[in-house]
């Protein structure tokens, strides 16, 4: 069962594709860096990206500190996405945060790492600078 469900999953991520433009957008969006200013700023913005991990991630949370949350994962040939996100200083109470993800699949990841990454960013920046583009159409 759990492999017909995975083939149904890939036959889908297979015909669902993004135009130029909204790969573009993705990208834009993804693109935008991740800082914190302060105490009080940072403390904020690491409690969202904690809740953006617990939101998006199908693995459990293996290590947390103030500045590293790792998933546990991948599985074994699964699409779904694992992740590593770290807070680095950068002088002056300024920290950047940074995800990292993967999966151990050869088809890629679902949702794809670039999906991951701009949900993070919006979550954890509050939202997007602009409209998120809308979704993607089914290829026929």
């Amino acid at each position: 069962m759990k492999a017909l469900v995975f083939a149904a999953l890939l036959a889908l991520a297979a015909c669902v594709t993004m135009t130029p433009a909204e790969q573009a957008a993705l990208q834009e969006q993804a693109a935008r860096p991740v800082t914190c200013s302060g105490s009080d700023d940072c403390e904020v913005k690491w409690g969202r990206a904690i809740q953006w991990v617990l939101s998006n991630s199908q693995y459990r949370i293996q290590v947390q500190t103030d500045q590293l949350i790792q998933t546990a994962g991948p599985t074994p040939d699964s699409p779904v996405p694992a992740f590593v996100i770290s807070r680095v200083a950068m002088g002056g109470g300024n920290y950047s945060f940074s995800l990292q993800g993967g999966c151990d699949n050869p088809f890629g990841c679902v949702p794809s790492l670039l999906e991951s990454q701009a949900s993070f960013v919006d979550a954890v920046m509050g939202g997007p600078t602009k409209p998120a583009p809308p979704p993607a159409t089914p290829a026929h």
